[in-house]
This record gives structure tokens, C-alpha cells and sequence, in this order.
């Protein structure tokens, strides 16, 4: 009888396993990886003014997340130090299907209070994630910011 029950046990956790990935396949679904190319802002802060001291360049960080999402955690790009413009090519662990919002900040980095460049909250539509490449231009003092979507599949 012990060898009959723990034969049952081992087949009911095998199939609560095959259940749990196949659901987690449906899930991902037509999910997109969003991918932080580039960035370029203008070259003072909405008062006119140099973003740090002695007339110097910002640290440039990008942060997305999925605002559709209640649980996504957002991603931080690494700062690029004293530029205008920046490559990041940054693959983040952002996931997005169509017709939901990402909330992208472009973000100054400073020692006690960071400054905020611009910030978006835009929804994707499915021929933006099929087409893979979108360009938001001026918000904030962004003038531009590139992305690339990548689809999971």
C-alpha cells in the first residue's frame, strides 16, 4: 500500500509540473523584451541652466517599466557618465504584449538628488512590437530615445 501511495504522489507532482510549464508557455505568449538603445538630450535643464555644476553634462540613466503590469519591476540602465547622448544597447527584463503601457524616465544622475530629463507612459500596439524598432521623440528635454522590441518567441 506505502509503495501504491508513493507511486501516486510522484505521478501527481509530475503532473502538476507539466500543468505549471505548460501554462507558463501560454503565458509568454506574445510577450517582447523591450531593449534600451540610445538617448540624446538637450543641452540644459527646462530652466535653462547646465545639468551639474561647472556648466557640466548629465549622467545619463534610462529606467522602463511595464505600467500594465502590477507586479513588473523596473529596469535601470547603467549610468553613462558626463554626456549628452549615449548608447546603452541595453537588453532589460522588461516584458510587453500589445496594448500595454511602459513607462520609460530618462533620469540625471547626481550625488544627492537626481534630476528628471523627461518622462513617458505610452501603450504599444502590436504593429510597434512586430515593426521592433520605435523612436519617442521630445519629452522633457529628451530629444530622442530609441528602443528596439524583440519579440520572446
Amino acid at each position: 500500500m506505502k509503495q501504491l501511495i508513493k507511486k501516486f504522489a510522484i505521478l501527481t507532482l509530475a503532473v502538476a509540473l507539466l500543468a505549471t510549464t505548460t501554462i507558463t508557455a501560454k503565458a509568454a505568449e506574445g510577450e517582447h523584451v523591450v531593449v534600451i538603445k540610445s538617448v540624446s538630450v538637450k543641452k540644459v535643464n527646462k530652466e535653462g541652466e547646465a545639468w551639474d555644476i561647472n556648466n557640466g553634462a548629465p549622467d545619463l540613466m534610462v529606467v522602463v517599466r511595464n505600467s500594465s503590469e502590477r507586479d513588473s519591476k523596473e529596469f535601470k540602465t547603467e549610468e553613462k557618465e558626463d554626456t549628452y547622448s549615449a548608447n546603452f544597447n541595453a537588453v532589460t527584463t522588461v516584458k510587453l504584449r500589445a496594448d500595454q503601457e511602459l513607462t520609460i524616465e530618462v533620469i540625471d544622475v547626481d550625488a544627492v538628488n537626481n534630476d528628471l530629463i523627461g518622462k513617458m507612459t505610452r501603450k504599444f500596439t502590436a504593429e510597434e512590437l512586430k515593426e521592433g524598432k520605435v523612436e519617442l521623440k521630445n519629452f522633457g528635454q529628451v530629444i530622442r530615445l530609441e528602443l528596439e522590441i524583440k519579440s520572446l518567441k
